[in-house]
């Protein structure tokens, strides 16, 4: 509709006069907000509310998934012992590495010497890693047979974040050492069976498989009870 400037008299568009005061009606000298603007469809505002649900959408997801990586996770298991526990995890580490004749044939670890030990073997914290500085590493046994592994890095050297890998240890041969992986995390985020090399990329990039590089033939049995962890050695 165009208003008459005149009368203020609503008039069809394309009205050469006015059809109440009879002024002429002059397009070129009318402003643009004299004309209404068309009705939006019904159409095109249930797509535009969608577009808008579809953003907010992916927004929340991005949040989540930002939030979920870098979720805090605490390390149970300090990897510091006193300087005595700390003699005594190293003189088991040693025993199993290179057995002697007197060396028990069955030697436990707790969480806190396997932790301790770890973290010295792989020199932990480290100034390493790219843009993901390795800082330390947590060992949990757990009653249901299983090992719970914790590494916790600094992604661009301040932001921490915790890869958590479940494993299972097993000797399908003596001196063959594997490590079932079953479950795997970063942060509060499960990663699927399609993502989980992802999680365990973080832990091989340390090269754990060093620690018990001497050892390995050694090994006859581990069985992990009561937030122990017992190896067995061949005598």
């Amino acid at each position: 509709m165009i208003n008459c400037p005149k009368c203020g008299a609503d008039n069809m568009i394309g009205a050469i006069f006015c059809r109440t005061c009879g002024e002429k009606l002059n397009l070129k000298d009318l402003s643009p907000d004299v004309f209404d603007a068309p009705p939006v469809p019904a159409s095109v505002r249930i797509a535009q509310m969608v577009q808008r649900i579809v953003i907010l959408v992916v927004v929340v997801a991005l949040v989540g998934l930002i939030g979920g990586l870098f979720w805090p996770v605490a390390m149970p298991v300090s990897p510091s012992l006193d300087e005595q526990a700390m003699r005594v995890a190293q003189n088991k580490y040693q025993a199993l590495q290179s057995p002697q004749p007197r060396t028990p044939a069955q030697i436990p670890f707790s969480a806190a010497e396997a932790t301790a030990v770890v973290n010295r073997a792989l020199n932990l914290p480290s100034s390493a890693g790219g843009n993901k500085k390795p800082q330390a590493i947590s060992v949990e046994f757990m009653d249901s047979g299983t090992c719970r592994l914790r590494l916790k890095s600094l992604v661009f050297g301040q932001v921490p974040m915790v890869t958590t890998l479940t494993v299972r240890p097993t000797v399908p041969s003596p001196g063959t050492v594997q490590m079932q992986v079953l479950k795997a995390s970063i942060g509060k985020l499960p990663l699927p069976g399609g993502l989980r090399q992802q999680g365990i990329a973080q832990f091989t990039a340390l090269n754990p498989a060093s620690i018990m590089a001497n050892a390995r033939s050694h090994v006859k049995e581990a069985s992990i009870v009561s937030g122990n962890c017992t190896i067995t050695i061949k005598r």
